[in-house]
């Protein structure tokens, strides 16, 4: 027996605009059907069934059987048996049968999200003494996983110069919805010049970024975050009133809608910016003048335009917009297959439509389990727009002048990210050295060097843990995981002049932490069992110092390693070896 009973209204929109996918359906159902209803005794009527698993009905009823954030999946089908369900996977009964928006696919999902609206209407009441036997219309509206964006909140950071693929990447990342939200189709289209997150979720970070560069972004029924160039992805096939059946398809001619608006022309545009006397700049389109036979003059004036090139790139977006009418409209055709953004041929001699369009908004309808109407809103392609728009977003905002800081540490302690943080922050490790060996002892391994990047956000107190010298302990920062920096061995002891000291080994790269490593150098060995060892160099760091002379007593005496991660030189005759450096942690960071 079919619980739930979809009679009209079912729709499924993708709006490159808002950026979101919405579906809309009416549905009937009783709620004894569909989920227990409590009598005054106590006891239950009716089965839980559809209330509970797919709209996640409790057990005690809520007071609509439909809840709110519940989750919905509406799959296409074959039609053909068990496949075609609308609210559970493709493998229950089909609830509504038929192939959903013209699919002829098997297991293929429509639309993924959850529940946002739900309005009821009793259309019929109960049965006398039965609660919930009467038929309740829902109308449900849903909306795609693009909602979780809303939610959301990036660290409040400033990233620098860098392209708009790492940072909607650094976006996600860190963010709740690292693990959620799948990053792979993301396109590179242009470099930003600094991007500000402080104060905004992430929906509000991706729409300032596709201002930017004309991009646009969608998540998807699997929570795989597209973000894809204004160019327009290639169709499968095109829009024309004199068909192939295969390479284009036609509209339905009285579903079209068309305009033109040339309400506010401008080929000749006027701006005039800031500063004392006020910047001014005019250009003209010398092709859209000869097309109308007249010039169309529009003025603009902005004060924070403080440059000629500003002000040059302000005329170029306005001439770009207003040079010639804005097209737009809506076509309704009968063919599964087109998607927003992409940018789709259209002709119609009958209305004069014929050019490439961007598709900006597509609404797929359900009509019957055999017939879907997918209404696609078109407008004008501007690639000159976009271009301007991106160089006057770079020269309008142009980049604060970021306060550079470096900070040595040569000691453990802690560190307090600053407020105003711009981009990641660099951090750099040395391992600590070892000391040289006595009376003609081996010199002392140098320490190791690694560093990293790593975006951090204001106000984390972070860990800074600097191995002393001759500790043969490991140096590192945040966690001994994160970045780390391994240490010196000491250099071995001579036996006088019956043997040599070994020098010590340097840190090792393969035992070290890094986005870069690197090893320290060994000590050397006693070249006579008088004489000690040099010490080895810190990797990327301090020299290491001079082994001690073969006198009595030794001349000259041996030499500590030089910081940071210089191994000690080895001992002379009779005498001890150079102390080995300590490690050290640099950091190296822009605030605004």
């Amino acid at each position: 027996m079919r619980q739930f009973v979809l009679i009209r209204g079912f729709t499924i929109t993708h709006d490159i605009q808002t950026r979101t996918g919405l579906a809309t359906l009416l549905v009937v159902a009783r709620p004894a059907d569909v989920m227990p209803i409590v009598t005054e005794t106590g006891g239950l009527i009716g089965e839980t069934e559809i209330g509970a698993t797919i709209f996640g009905g409790p057990t005690e009823p809520p007071q609509s059987i439909i809840l709110a954030q519940a989750s919905v999946e509406i799959w296409k089908g074959s039609g053909e048996g068990t496949v075609g369900t609308l609210f559970d996977s493709p493998t229950g009964d089909a609830t509504f049968g038929g192939a959903l928006f013209g699919g002829e696919t098997e297991d293929e999902l429509a639309f993924s999200g959850t529940v946002t609206r739900i309005t009821p209407r009793a259309l019929s009441k109960d049965q006398e003494g039965e609660p919930g036997t009467g038929y309740t219309e829902y109308t449900l509206e849903c909306q795609d996983y693009t909602s979780l964006l809303d939610t959301a909140v990036p660290p409040p950071v400033t990233l620098p110069t860098g392209s708009d693929q790492d940072a909607i990447r650094f976006l996600i990342a860190h963010t709740d919805l690292a693990g959620i939200i799948d990053t792979t189709d993301i396109d590179h289209i242009a470099d930003l010049d600094y991007l500000q997150l402080t104060g905004i979720t992430v929906r509000q970070a991706l729409d300032n970024i596709c201002n930017l560069t004309g991009g646009y972004y969608r998540v998807d029924y699997n929570k795989a975050l597209h973000y894809k160039s204004p160019t327009g992805t290639e169709p499968p096939f095109n829009i024309s009133d004199s068909p192939d059946g295969v390479t284009s398809f036609p509209g339905l001619w009285n579903l079209y809608d068309y305009s033109e608006d040339f309400s506010n022309p401008g080929n000749r545009i006027l701006v005039f910016g800031g500063g004392s006397p006020a910047i001014s700049v005019e250009v003209n389109d010398a092709t859209s003048q000869a097309t109308y036979g007249r010039v169309f003059t529009r003025t603009f004036r902005d004060e924070n335009l403080l440059t000629d090139t500003a002000v040059l790139a302000r005329a170029n977006v306005e001439l770009a917009r207003f040079k010639y009418p804005q097209k737009s409209g809506r076509v309704t055709i009968r063919e599964e297959g087109l998607d927003v953004g992409m940018l789709v041929a259209i002709t119609n001699r009958s209305l004069g439509i014929s050019g490439n369009f961007l598709i900006r908004r597509l609404v797929m309808t359900w009509l019957s389990k055999s017939e879907t109407l997918f209404a696609l809103d078109f407008g004008d392609f501007q690639p000159d727009l976009i271009r301007y728009l991106r160089q006057l977003s770079f020269l309008t905002g142009q980049q604060p002048s970021f306060n550079s800081h470096i900070e040595q540490f040569d000691a453990s302690t802690t560190w307090t990210v600053p407020d105003g943080l711009v981009g990641p922050v660099s951090i750099e490790v040395w391992g600590a050295a070892g000391n040289g060996g006595s009376q003609g002892g081996g010199g002392g391994g140098g320490g190791a060097y690694a560093n990293i990047k790593l975006p951090l956000v204001p106000g984390t107190v972070i860990t800074l843990n600097v191995a002393a010298g001759g500790s043969e302990g490991l140096t590192w920062a945040v966690t001994a995981a994160t970045v780390a920096a391994d240490a010196g061995i000491h250099g071995e002891d001579g036996i006088f002049v019956f043997g040599t000291g070994l020098g010590g080994r340097g840190g090792r790269a393969a035992d070290s932490i890094g986005t870069v490593v690197i090893a320290g150098v060994d000590g050397t060995a006693s070249p006579d069992g008088l004489t000690g060892g040099v010490g080895g160099a810190g990797g990327n760091g301090g020299a290491g110092g001079a082994g001690g002379g073969p006198g009595l007593p030794a001349v000259p005496p041996a030499q500590d390693g030089t910081a940071p991660g210089g191994g000690g030189g080895g001992g002379g005759r009779d005498t001890a070896g150079g102390v080995g450096a300590a490690g050290r942690i640099k950091l190296t960071y822009s605030t605004l």
